[in-house]
């Protein structure tokens, strides 16, 4: 391997570990490990992309970079990218198209995208919150999938298609999913379209859930409570008054 290499290489390494150790350390890590994992894939590219371009700025030079000259551009590249991407995020992270209300024992946390799917983070928002107690955990999200310009979707038809995919996923791990009776319900001044789920294998029931989606004028807005058997029959009627007091502001599709 060539200087140039080792020196991006290494650098790249070094910046990483420091990052994560500082979030670790002091700044603290998301609560959960999908905030986690977004976090982390952040922090390699953001540390990553720098050395590359140092390295390729480098590699050609006649005589070579010292290590100490290297790691100055590094740093200088590092700090620049880091700026750039907090005006980005600043810029790109609008309000919420909804408000929630959640229990103060709840931890709420916004997330990227509708999903962790590359292909969703620009197909909507979301906001999680999680609760864990010495019952079991209960997590309860809230998601608004943005719609095109006179979209007009049929509500129940995507709550089904949402099951069903959850089925088939679920499947491939030899866990089945018992659907419960699709129903229409009214939270909040809004009409909804709920369905409670039990996903369970051969040694018993793993998690419920419910899932109520409804339309607004910029998006689908899904909401779930999934939880072990125990906490989610506790934090049911938390999920409710959650449902209740959900508020939807006017925005434009994006």
């Amino acid at each position: 391997m060539q200087k140039p290499a080792k020196q991006a290489l290494t650098f790249w390494l070094i910046g990483t570990t420091l990052i994560l150790l500082a979030l670790g350390s002091w700044l603290g890590m998301p609560n959960t490990p999908e905030g986690t994992g977004e976090a982390m894939g952040r922090v390699i590219a953001q540390t990553g992309l720098p050395a590359f371009l140092v390295w390729w700025h480098a590699r050609s030079r006649n005589p070579l970079w010292s290590w100490m000259k290297f790691g100055s551009a590094y740093v200088v590249a590092v700090i620049a990218f880091g700026l750039l991407a907090t005006m980005g995020r600043a810029h790109a992270e609008e309000p919420l198209p909804f408000e929630a209300t959640f229990a103060q024992a709840w931890t709420v946390e916004r997330l990227a995208g509708v999903s962790s799917a590359p292909q969703d983070q620009a197909a909507g928002v979301r906001q999680r919150a999680r609760l864990n107690r010495a019952d079991g955990a209960a997590v309860i999200e809230i998601a608004c999938s943005w719609l095109r310009p006179n979209d007009h979707p049929d509500v129940r038809v995507q709550l089904s298609g949402v099951v069903n995919g959850m089925s088939d996923g679920l499947s491939k791990q030899d866990i089945t999913l018992d659907e419960g009776t699709t129903s229409a319900l009214s939270e909040g001044h809004r009409a909804w379209w709920q369905v409670n789920l039990r996903a369970h294998d051969a040694s018993g029931t793993r998690s419920m859930q419910t899932i109520a989606m409804t339309s607004t004028e910029s998006c689908i807005a899904t909401a779930t409570l999934t939880g072990t058997p125990q906490a989610y029959a506790l934090q049911a009627s938390e999920f409710a008054s959650v449902l209740d007091h959900l508020q939807f502001h006017s925005t434009s599709s994006k």
